[in-house]
């Protein structure tokens, strides 16, 4: 299973990159992404499938996701979804529970989606992800989320 990233005080960003000609299917990435010195930015590359698009914190603690943008690089259609995912299966093989997914966002024909705090703030509790669907664009799509820990801030 693939490295997830570790949530901070401070945002930290989850990047997924797909191929020209495939799409962003919903589903945790396989490879281990390459973190940034900060650990603060996780990417990961381009699989040679569609195997990407659930954004998920190695957390157990609420955390706030501010900001998902999405550059589907020609006109396609987006949904964006938070998923309840089984507890049972959270650690090694995560998967989202049948029948319980809210959809916060969706676009049709469009060659980007930009939600940011104006219009898109979501808190998730553990064992809840940020589910991206898209469909092929004949571009290389790449989709960037980020989230901090809902911690009350110390000033």
């Amino acid at each position: 299973m693939a490295l997830r990233a570790t949530p901070q005080a401070t945002p930290t960003v989850i990047q997924q990159r797909i191929a020209a000609g495939q799409l962003f299917n919903g589903s945790l990435p396989v490879a281990d992404p390459t973190i940034d010195a900060s650990n603060a930015l996780y990417k990961y590359a381009a699989p040679a499938d569609s195997v990407a698009g659930l954004f998920l914190w190695n957390t157990r603690e609420p955390i706030v996701v501010t900001q998902l943008l999405i550059d589907l690089g020609a006109n396609g259609n987006v949904t964006v979804k938070v998923v309840n995912l089984n507890p049972a299966t959270f650690d090694s093989a995560p998967a989202i529970l049948s029948g319980e997914a809210v959809t916060v966002a969706s676009a049709t024909a469009v060659p980007l989606l930009s939600l940011n705090e104006t219009n898109f703030r979501v808190t998730l509790l553990p064992f809840q992800g940020i589910q991206l669907v898209t469909t092929n664009s004949t571009a290389a799509q790449i989709a960037q989320c980020t989230a901090y820990l809902a911690r009350p801030r110390q000033w």
